[in-house]
């Protein structure tokens, strides 16, 4: 490889990274340590092209209307069964969380038989 190469490679690197939100950076400073100075490019300009498909946090899920699903049960019956018992401590995060996910329209509340 040409030093002029090299100079061209550490550039693209550079520019990539530099342009990357900090989570995206810390994924790629995690991974190019295990990666040869090409591959770390080859990373680099990835997470930089597709930037806008990693989720950055908990609150910034994706969703998609593109494709849905159905569960096929056949002819089988219900499967009736009382909640989980949980203690009190337990049963306060689950709360928090499911209202959070409610909120955030990751979820939808149901009337299930």
């Amino acid at each position: 490889m040409s030093l002029q190469s090299i100079n061209s490679s550490q550039q693209v690197e550079e520019n990539c990274v530099d342009n990357l939100s900090e989570p995206l950076k810390g994924l790629w400073e995690r991974s190019a340590e295990q990666l040869t100075e090409d591959e770390g490019v080859a990373v680099a300009d990835l997470l930089y092209r597709y930037k806008d498909v990693f989720s950055l946090s908990e609150q910034d899920l994706g969703r998609t209307n593109l494709i849905g699903h159905q569960i096929d049960t056949g002819d089988a019956r219900l499967i009736k069964q009382k909640p989980r018992c949980t203690s009190p401590s337990k049963h306060a995060e689950i709360e928090r969380q499911v209202k959070d996910l409610l909120q955030r329209g990751v979820v939808k509340k149901s009337n299930s038989p």
